[in-house]
């Protein structure tokens, strides 16, 4: 489904979704980083609390279900 990574040097927070490149190609949070996965930098946590972030969390796990 996805990865939490923890880069301390730049204190980021990536979100790594397996499948990722079957989400919203057009998702302004995704970075493309191969044929499949898609990563998304969290720097502050108030991000999380965005409503769009929550939809592309539900979205990745239905592509796993």
């Amino acid at each position: 489904m996805f990865y939490i990574n923890l880069e301390k040097p730049s204190n980021s927070l990536y979100l790594g979704f397996c499948m990722g490149a079957q989400l919203d190609p057009n998702n302004e949070f995704l970075e493309d980083i191969g044929n499949h996965i898609r990563k998304m930098e969290i720097t502050q946590v108030s991000k999380l609390e965005n409503p769009d972030i929550r939809a592309l969390l539900m979205a990745a796990l239905e592509l796993e279900t």
